[in-house]
């Protein structure tokens, strides 16, 4: 009974990363989001490329896995 529940879900976070990533305002706006929760929570902040870098990297895993 589950089971298209659990198979569809398995593809939204994918398609809501490959979205926000291809999206250029998203992408930033995501970014800043990320920044502002780093102040909120007083976790140090990494410059903002560490922050771009690690969204390629999950961006084109999500991808990956969404060919699969």
């Amino acid at each position: 009974m589950l089971a298209p529940f659990v198979s569809d879900s398995r593809l939204i976070l994918p398609w809501m990363i490959q979205f926000i990533y291809n999206d250029e305002s998203s992408k930033q706006g995501f970014l800043k989001y990320i920044q502002q929760k780093l102040q909120t929570f007083g976790l140090k902040p990494n410059n903002g490329r560490f922050y771009e870098e690690l969204w390629d990297h999950l961006a084109h895993w999500m991808d990956s896995e969404l060919q699969k």
